[in-house]
């Protein structure tokens, strides 16, 4: 419904809160899928901190699918971000 209305904020928090939920309940493929098209909402609304939750979950998919390396390399660029946004 949220798509449909073109509400992207709302969208954007029920897909954070669905792939969550499909994390913690072992459905990794959704959980990749849905994850995915939240952060491109959120990069498309420019809300920098559902991006960062959603690089976060999304590092939590990598090493629950044994990509150690891939999740080490999304915390590490959400850092430099943050450091950077902190500077400014």
């Amino acid at each position: 419904m949220s798509r449909q209305a073109g509400d992207q904020h709302t969208l954007m928090n029920w897909l954070i809160n669905l792939g969550t939920a499909d994390l913690m309940a072992g459905d990794l493929n959704e959980a990749k899928s849905v994850l995915v098209d939240g952060l491109q909402v959120a990069q498309e609304i420019d809300d920098r901190t559902a991006m960062s939750c959603l690089v976060e979950a999304l590092a939590c998919h990598a090493v629950a699918t044994d990509h150690e390396k891939l999740a080490a390399r999304s915390c590490w660029a959400r850092r430099r971000r943050s450091k950077a946004r902190q500077a400014r």
